[in-house]
Parts: C-alpha cells; structure tokens; sequence
C-alpha cells in the first residue's frame, strides 16, 4: 500500500509540472507534455542515482513534488508563455474522407497494439540483451553507474530511455509490459508534433492531419510502437524539436525555447544517432528562419542564436550526464572505448569515402522499395520484384553494384525477392514512401507557394541519408530511417494541395487505401509476433519469440530457478540476459564477463546459479538448455527438476 501511494504521488508530481507547460492543454499540446515528463523524471533519475536512491519509491515521490513545485513556480515568471504559436491553431474545416479513414485506420491500429503493450512483455533482441537488461541492472543496483558487463552496450551507451523505461517499470510493481509505453507513447507525440510543425510552416490543417495521422502509419513506425528500442522515441523528440524551435522563432516564448533545449538533449542523450537526426534538424531550423527573415524581422538572427545556446544547455542537461560525460572519464573519448567505436562504424578502407557514400545511397534506394506488410500473394510481390529487379541492374549500369556496399554485419545481398513479413528490425517504410512521402515531395517542389520550405525540408533528409552512409554508425536496418519522418511529413503536408486534381485526388485515394491496408496487415501477420497468437502466448513464449531456439532455456529456468535466486551470467553479448531477471525483476544477476570476476561472485555468492555459453566448460551436473546455454549452481550440487541433466 505504501509502495502505491508513493509511486502514485511520484507520478501526479511529475504530470503537474509537465502540465504547467502545456497549459492551456489540449491534445495539440501534447507534444509538451510528453517532452517535459520526459526531461524532468530524466533529470531526476541523475540526481537520484547519485545518492543510489534510484529505485526508492519515496525518493522518487519526493523528486515528483519538488519537480511540480518548481514547475509552478517558474509558471508565474513573466512572459513564460510569451507570444507562443501554441496558440489555438486555425480550424480545419470541414474534413474530408480521407481524414475520416486515416483517423479510423490509426485508432484502430492505436488500439491494437495499446492490447499488445499490455498483454505481453518486451521481446526483440535489443531489448534482450541490453534495453531491458539495464532496466533490470539499475533498479537492482538503485544507480545507474558502471558495472561489470558481458556487452559494451549496457556500459556505453546513452541512458536517457533507459531511465525513463526503469522509471515506468518501478512506478508499475516492476512490471516490464510498462516500458513499452514509452515508445507507444512516442507514437502519438510524433504525429501531434509532426501536424504542428506542419501547421506552423504554413500548411492547411487538413493537409497537415492527413500527413501527420500517414506518419503515424508507417510500417516500421506501427511495428515499434511496441518494442523498448528507443528510434521512435528520439523520431518523437526530433519531431517536437522542430515544433518548438519553430515557435520560438516565431513566437519568442521561454517555454518553447526550454523544451525545445529539452528535446534536443533527451534526444542526444538517447542513441550516439541522435546527433545524426540533430545535426541535419538544425540546419534546417537555421534555413527556415532565414526565409521567415520578413516576417520575423531584424530579431532573426538574434532568435536563432538563442535557439542554439538553449541547445547547447539540452546537451549540457539532459546528454553529458547520460554517459558522455562518463566515457570521458572511463575510456577518454566522449562515446566510448575507441575499439569499440571502430568495430561499429563503416568500414573506412572499403575504397573511396566517396564512393562509399554513393553505394550506401543507393542500397537504402533498394531497401525502401518496401513491401513489408503486403499480402504474401504472386500478384502483390511480382510488381515489387520487377522494380527491385530494374533498380539493381540501373545502379549496376551506372557503377554503383549494390553487393560492394560496406556493412558490419554479412555482406550485403540485392535481391529482387521480395519479403513481405513485416518484422520490427527489418521492415522499412512499407509503401508509403514510394506511393504517398515521394510524390507528395515531389509536388511540394513543384508548387510555387511553398517550394523553398519543401527545398529546405528535402535537403534535411538528404543531409540525414548522407549521414548514414558515411558510416558512422553503418545503419542497414529500417528501423534507423524513422527519423526521416521529422523531414517529409511537414514537406508532404506542404505539397498536399497538389491533391485538389481530380486525377491526383484519385491517386492518393487509392495509394492511402493501399498503404493502410499493408500497415494493418503489417500488424495482424507480424513475423514472429502474429497479432493474435501474441495475445494469448505466455511469458516464456513472450519474451522469446523472436528467439525461439531459447524457449526451452527459457522454461527450464523457470521452472527450476526460484524467483529470489541469484544468478550469476556468463554470456557471450549478454545473449538474452533480461528473461533471468523472472517477471517481475525478482532475480538478482550479476554479470561475469572474465574468470577472475565470476570467481570472486562465486566465492561471495555460493547459494548461486551460474547460466553460461562462455569462460566454463560444461560438467555433468549442469543443464544443458537450448541455445547454447548451460546452468549450473556454484556449489555443483545437481539442479532438481532440470530435464536436460547430463
């Protein structure tokens, strides 16, 4: 009851001074509710892990009253909310059927997947291995400082989602179906963010709801609405970034101009690839504020200079402390050990950095030709297949064969086949990208009222797309290119008008049907996770389906480990570590990456289970399970129960 009252009070505190800056709130405001919740239980996580006071309710109940206190108070600061754009923004009209299918199709899908988050646990391998295994770490811990690791991930990488997830877990009794809703959320915030940014670069409204809600669509976007990887959250914060800045520049309000510094540290301190988001967004804020010169007058540059000093607190707030600041200290390089950083970057020697810019170009060319989610029949895959039969030999005539492509993982094959079972790691934008942000890019360059904003939008994408090829982070995985949404859907909007053609109108008409039902589909035959089937599997089968050789690990520990045990990990990239913690984080773990650490845990721990693919060697008492893996108990005394004995 206690633990109630005050993870309940911890979230009514942190919901008020979120409140105090979307008021007057509406669901156009959104946007700033989300990024404000999300930045003040950030913040506090910093402070709370200092004092290891991390997965302390009460500690996190008093952080919540402190957070809507101050939030209060600078409320009453004069010109907090200033001349502001979120103004009431322009009546829509009235709307169109097209308006009234997307709402339908996507609050269909919203309320589908809202089942999915709530009745099965996060499974993709991300999650696994180092999302939902520092969750599990850190509330164990109650800090989020460095511990010893068996993946470089859980050490390196930016913690700002990871704090949120574990904030959202701890408030819910340690239930992991929680974290989930930080993404899920993410979901909504893009699409309010994206129709504001659209409204506020001078779009109709109902133009700019039928692009947002198209957003909001998107194969891979519907798909990781209900994972724990965290490309949607920083696509959501992107988004916002950019309706911030934009009303500031416009508006001159403090409140935009502090959540817009929030956005863009969260974001940063979210995935090393936020800077490749960031750094094209603003560009394009500095762009679009040199046309809006006329009407913003002599301030402009003034205004953009403070946009930029506020983003510079952002990452001084919410992205040095979110390990920045401590790989610095750890390995001397701001992102990390520096052999690390080398393995997961393009491969610089593959010839020309030109040239590999241009191959990797062309192969995310081939990947957006994108039929995940449509039927699995011959005559929805025969016409995908000629035209990814037709790009491949057109890049092969031109010089570009997409085979050499640099990647980190296998070498990459150009196939004409297409796959048509949507999955959350591998999908791309469906067809959305080709039958409705393309042509509608296109028209948006086309048409001469808004031309130079569309100009400025599509060079921000491509400013993105180069990004990624250099290598830096050698993306090949759809899932990396939700971002791009932040760019196409306010050109989209902007260049909808060209739908007024009756021809044109019918053509949408059409691709939107199309598309709809492929995102829909995308949903129901998920590979791995059929819609239906994941509703009524149980938690081992949860967790483990897009891993199925691990069930049987899985299992076996579940039936022979207790849920209060200790279990010591030896596992090669931390392969799955988050399903040992049992389903409500009860397990202790502690990972042992070499011999000399799971000695000393083994001699301070001798009551203690040991699951290994690594440093042991198997011995007759141990289980062998599925996978690869083994357990074994410290004192090697056999495992009642365990059905694999050798």
């Amino acid at each position: 009851m206690l633990f109630f009252v005050a993870t309940m009070l911890s979230a009514m505190g942190f919901i008020w001074g979120a409140y105090i800056c979307a008021r007057p709130f509406s669901w156009r405001t959104l946007p700033e509710l989300y990024v404000a919740i999300a930045a003040l239980i950030t913040l506090s996580g910093y402070i709370l892990s200092g004092f290891d006071l991390f997965a302390n309710p009460w500690a996190w109940c008093v952080a919540g009253v402190v957070c809507a206190g101050a939030m209060s108070l600078a409320s009453r600061a004069n010109g907090w909310c200033g001349d502001s754009m979120a103004a009431p923004f322009p009546r829509s009209g009235p709307l169109t059927a097209e308006c009234f299918a997307l709402v339908g199709v996507f609050g269909t899908l919203v309320v589908m997947q809202f089942a999915v988050v709530l009745a099965s646990a996060p499974h993709n391998a991300d999650s696994m291995t180092y999302h939902m295994a520092r969750v599990g770490y850190y509330l164990q811990h109650g800090n989020i400082d460095t511990f010893p690791s068996n993946f470089w991930a859980q050490l390196m990488h930016p913690k700002n989602s990871a704090i949120a997830m574990s904030y959202l877990s701890l408030i819910t009794g340690y239930w992991t179906n929680a974290a989930q809703f930080l993404q899920f959320s993410a979901w909504l915030v893009m699409v309010v963010a994206n129709y504001g940014s659209s409204i506020r670069l001078g779009a109709q409204p109902r133009f700019a709801l039928l692009a947002a809600l198209s957003s909001g669509l998107i194969v891979e976007v519907v798909l990781q609405a209900t994972t724990t990887q965290d490309d949607l959250y920083i696509a959501a914060l992107g988004a916002s970034f950019l309706y911030f800045a934009l009303g500031y520049l416009h508006g001159r309000s403090p409140r935009d101009a502090c959540l817009t510094a929030a956005a863009f540290g969260l974001a940063i301190g979210t995935k090393l690839s936020g800077f490749l988001l960031m750094i094209p967004l603003c560009a394009v804020v500095a762009l679009l504020a040199w046309l809006a010169r006329a009407a913003i007058g002599g301030e402009v540059y003034r205004r953009v200079a403070i946009v930029a000093l506020f983003c510079v607190g952002g990452f001084a707030a919410w992205g040095l402390p979110a390990g920045y600041w401590e790989n610095y200290k750890v390995y001397g390089n701001p992102l990390g050990d520096s052999a690390v950083i080398d393995a997961k970057t393009g491969d610089s020697g593959a010839g020309d950095g030109a040239r590999i810019v241009a191959i990797n170009v062309a192969r995310y060319g081939l990947d957006f030709i994108d039929p995940s989610g449509m039927p699995d029949g011959r005559a929805f895959r025969a016409p995908i297949e000629v035209l990814r039969a037709a790009y491949i030999s057109t890049m092969a005539r031109i010089g570009l064969p997409l085979r050499s492509a640099p990647t980190l993982d296998p070498p990459y094959e150009p196939s004409s086949n297409a796959n048509v079972t949507a999955h959350e790691d591998f999908a791309y934008w469906g067809p959305w990208f080709l039958l409705v942000f393309l042509p509608l890019l296109a028209a948006g360059l086309i048409r001469a009222e808004h031309r130079a904003k569309v100009a400025v939008l599509a060079a921000g994408a491509m400013l993105f797309v180069l990004l990624q090829a250099v290598g830096v982070y050698d993306p090949w995985r759809g899932r990396y290119f939700i971002q791009m949404v932040v760019f196409l859907v306010p050109a989209a909007a902007l260049g909808w008008p060209a739908a007024r053609f009756p021809v044109v109108r019918i053509y949408l008409a059409v691709a939107l049907a199309v598309c709809c039902a492929t995102s829909v589909n995308a949903v129901l035959e998920r590979r791995s996770s059929n819609w239906s089937s994941t509703l009524h599997m149980d938690w081992v089968h949860q967790v483990a389906r897009n891993t199925p050789e691990l069930i049987n690990a899985f299992e076996t520990i579940e039936a022979t480990v207790p849920q209060d045990a200790t279990i010591l990990v030896s596992l090669e990239m931390a392969y799955s570590e988050f399903p040992l913690f049992g389903r409500r984080l009860s397990r202790k773990l502690y990972p042992a990456p070499d011999m000399a650490t799971l000695s000393t845990l083994s001699a301070q721990h001798p009551d203690a289970y040991i699951v290994f693919n690594k440093l042991l060697s198997p011995s007759p008492n141990d289980c062998k399970l599925s996978g690869g893996i083994y357990l074994r108990r410290v004192d090697d005394r056999s495992i009642a129960g365990c059905p694999t004995q050798e």
